[in-house]
Order: structure tokens, then C-alpha cells, then sequence
């Protein structure tokens, strides 16, 4: 498709400028470029998001840009202000998809008790409740919303003796995904998803999905159950 340029002709960059916003993560290749622009308010036409791009002066649809970037997608005009003249001032931003990246931080999480069950008995081996635990944040990016995998948060259900002298109970009002028993659950050492992915829009047509993982505590790990 391509861009309506005509319209567009008068739109000058008096200023331009460039942010690399995840350089403290290790991403040195994702840029947002900033144009600050200057046209006739009755010239202004805003661009088409998937289309327009920083390829050139003219699929990013001003008179001149020092800056060239066949990546950088259109993600939308801000900042418009008024200007002598019957002229008008905005900022035109164009943008990378950024890489996929992880951040660490802590969040509460609830964490279901774990039982031993013999001869009939209960015993309890893990305490469940509210911990605060190190979570990982994984991001992924991408510019169409349903073609994000979403994660759901892992679930913990009742074994009922199959096999098994292990038993769960499930924390009021939070959802656990089904693994094999408490045990594993707790001492596997594996990353459990803690909350389902969200996909938000990132700027313009660039969406992110962040899912929550943690690393289970082995909690109250008390001695064998009675045999």
C-alpha cells in the first residue's frame, strides 16, 4: 500500500533524536526515533501503522530525515502543538520491534499446602500461603496480538491415593496448573509460570507479553510422615 505523500509535502524535522530504551537490559539494537515536525495544520495527514517506516524521507512521510532505518516502524504522532502561521508542531516516532528480554524482581506469590496421606491420615509436609519470592519477567514482542503464546499459571490437584500417598490443596481463589504431586511440585527446581501472560500494547502496532515465572520454595519441609 502505498504512502499519501502529496499532503505530506510541507512536513519539515526540525529536530530529531534517538532512545535505545532497554540498553540497561543488554538490548543495544532496539531504537525509538523521534521527529519533531513542522506543517500547515491543514496539510497534516497522520501515516498507516504496518505500512510506514523510517526506509526513507518519504515512507516516513516528511521532506528530509537524517535518520534511515528499513526497521523502524511508524508508531503514531504526540506531542501536536500550535504554531504561528496556521502551522502545527508534533513529534513522529518510529520504533524497532525490541527484543525478547527477561527482568528479575520479587513478587508475592500463594503457594498451596502439601500433604502426606497414610493409612487414611494427613499429614502436613509443605505450608502453603503468601511468599515472597524471586520471579523472573519474560517479555516477548511481536505486532499481532492472538499470535502471542499464552502461559497460564500452574494449577496443583488433589491426588487421591492412585499410586500415590501425596495430596494437595488448592489456595482459595487461585489457579494451579495439574502436576504429577506436591513433592515434585516443590522440589523439582523447575520454573512455574505465577500468573497468565498479559499482552499489552508497547507503542503503535507493537505488542508485549509478559509472564511471571517462579522457582517454588522447598517451605516447611518437615520429616517423613509415619509408616
Amino acid at each position: 500500500m502505498s504512502l499519501p505523500t502529496t499532503a505530506l509535502a510541507n512536513v519539515r524535522v526540525n529536530e530529531s533524536w534517538i532512545d535505545r530504551p532497554f540498553t540497561d537490559l543488554g538490548d543495544t539494537t532496539t531504537k525509538v526515533y523521534y521527529l519533531r515536525c513542522h506543517c500547515l495544520e491543514s496539510d497534516y495527514t497522520a501515516l498507516v501503522q504496518g505500512t510506514a517506516n523510517l526506509t526513507s524521507a518519504t515512507t516516513a512521510g516528511v521532506i528530509a530525515t537524517r535518520y534511515v532505518d528499513a526497521l523502524a516502524r511508524w508508531v503514531g504522532d504526540y506531542d501536536f502543538r500550535s504554531s504561528p502561521g496556521g502551522y502545527i508542531q508534533f513529534v513522529r516516532r518510529f520504533a524497532n520491534i525490541p527484543q525478547n528480554h527477561n527482568e528479575y524482581t520479587y513478587s508475592v506469590v500463594t503457594l498451596p499446602s502439601g500433604f502426606w496421606r497414610s493409612y487414611g491420615f494427613r499429614y502436613l509436609r509443605f505450608q502453603g500461603g503468601d511468599y515472597n519470592l524471586s520471579t523472573r519477567l519474560a517479555s516477548t514482542y511481536g505486532t499481532n496480538p492472538a499470535g502471542f503464546t499464552i502461559v497460564t499459571p500452574f494449577l496443583i490437584t488433589d491426588d487421591d491415593g492412585l499410586g500415590s500417598y501425596q495430596q494437595t490443596e488448592e489456595a482459595d481463589g487461585i489457579g494451579f496448573q495439574t502436576i504429577p504431586d506436591t513433592n515434585a511440585f516443590y522440589r523439582s527446581n523447575n520454573e512455574r509460570a505465577s500468573e497468565t501472560t498479559k499482552v499489552t500494547r508497547w507503542m503503535g502496532d507493537i505488542y508485549v507479553g509478559v509472564t511471571p515465572y517462579v522457582i517454588p520454595d522447598n517451605i516447611n519441609d518437615s520429616s517423613d510422615p509415619p509408616v
